[in-house]
């Protein structure tokens, strides 16, 4: 069985590196989601499912387990706000 809580635990402190970095974002709203996204992106199959996420404020801990499943680099994970958006965060026909 995975470790969630030690998922959650290295996701929120990226996120907040990622939101320090970045000087912009939301903390409050990267963190609240942590948790269902840990468990989520654990039983998606990102070739088949579909993830909504509609809470832009958010979008750190996206870039976050975009990466930890493979679908984005390490640079595109340090691109967040950079103004510089991953593709599978474009939307230019990789599944997300």
């Amino acid at each position: 069985m995975p470790n969630y809580k030690e998922t959650a635990k290295d996701a929120r402190k990226t996120v907040l590196r990622l939101i320090y970095n970045a000087q912009t974002s939301h903390i409050g709203s990267n963190f609240s989601v942590v948790d269902i996204l840990t468990v989520l992106f654990d039983k998606a199959d990102l070739d088949r499912d579909k993830i909504i996420l509609s809470k832009g404020w958010a979008a750190a801990a996206l870039y976050y387990f975009l990466w930890r499943k493979g679908r984005i680099t390490e640079k595109e994970l340090n691109s967040y706000c950079q103004h510089v958006m991953c593709d599978e965060c474009k939307g230019t026909g990789k599944k997300a």
